[in-house]
């Protein structure tokens, strides 16, 4: 992978970029899925993802993960959905449906979350 200009500094399009494309192939005009929870970390990089499509003429899609473990969690994937409205980035809310295990909930949670994001 190509580091950013200055380790540790802020990542910049042309970086990000070159990033994209250690990972692709992508088509000419990608339609990409960028899962974000609505922390710093993954609201970056839907930013930075939707830009580099835009760039290239395609589209990317926010995806947020509602695991329905906390009262709060449909209100705070909605908020996310709101922000990436805002930026003109189409979102959808996954919820992860059915029983939740007793124990082990992280581990099922994670599972259920990827399995979520790859259909």
């Amino acid at each position: 992978m190509i580091p950013p200009a200055e380790p540790g500094g802020p990542l910049d399009d042309t970086s990000f970029a070159a990033l994209m494309a250690a990972v692709g192939p992508f088509e000419a005009r990608p339609l990409v899925a960028v899962g974000v929870s609505g922390g710093s970390d993954s609201m970056a990089l839907a930013l930075l993802t939707a830009r580099w499509a835009s760039a290239r003429g395609g589209v990317a899609h926010a995806l947020t993960v509602d695991h329905g473990l906390r009262p709060a969690a449909a209100d705070e994937a909605a908020t996310v959905g709101r922000r990436m409205a805002r930026r003109g980035i189409p979102h959808a809310v996954l919820r992860w449906a059915g029983p939740h295990p007793a124990s082990g909930v992280q581990a099922a949670a994670r599972a259920a979350r990827l399995g979520l994001l790859a259909d």
